[in-house]
């Protein structure tokens, strides 16, 4: 989806929220939702900004010693998201909703080394200057129960029905 797409659609009144977003150092999308004439008017043009604290932490959201781009002794601020409008995509499985991943800049405008996004670019760059190119893919795999979360804690996970 383009920009001038997003815009069809947010006026036609199928899109209302853009979610942007970055992955964390554990491939989860972390972001922030906009309205999604705010995101037109607003953070296509100029961006937004995330807490740079979402790179230190870990799945329960405690910081992480060992990082210098930001830690208590430094303190925890923001970094700017800036759109890449080549990543727009509409979510299926959030109707009326639109995603779109960021790139984390510092201040002077450059991109944050630490970063997935960042490291990602860095290595597929590697690969171009030695000719190479990489295809890959995730696998997802989950099972349902017919048990709540409380039900299957409570049976020690031994007694789960599929």
């Amino acid at each position: 989806m383009t920009l001038s797409q997003l815009t069809t659609q947010v006026r036609q009144g199928r899109i209302d929220t853009v979610l942007v977003a970055f992955p964390d150092p554990f491939g989860r999308l972390v972001g922030k939702r906009f309205q999604a004439n705010f995101f037109l008017n607003s953070v296509a043009k100029h961006g937004t900004h995330g807490c740079n604290y979402l790179l230190t932490v870990n799945l329960e959201m405690d910081p992480l010693d060992g990082f210098a781009v930001a830690n208590w002794d430094s303190g925890f601020g923001d970094f700017e998201m800036r759109p890449d409008l080549t990543t727009f995509r509409a979510l299926p499985w959030q109707p009326g909703s639109a995603l779109v991943i960021c790139d984390f800049l510092k201040q002077d405008g450059a991109l944050v080394a630490e970063a997935p996004r960042s490291v990602l670019q860095r290595q597929v760059a590697r690969l171009k200057e030695r000719g190479w190119t990489c295809a890959c893919a995730s696998e997802l795999e989950f099972y349902l129960f017919n048990q709540t979360y409380e039900a299957a804690f409570a049976g020690g996970y031994r007694t789960l029905v599929p």
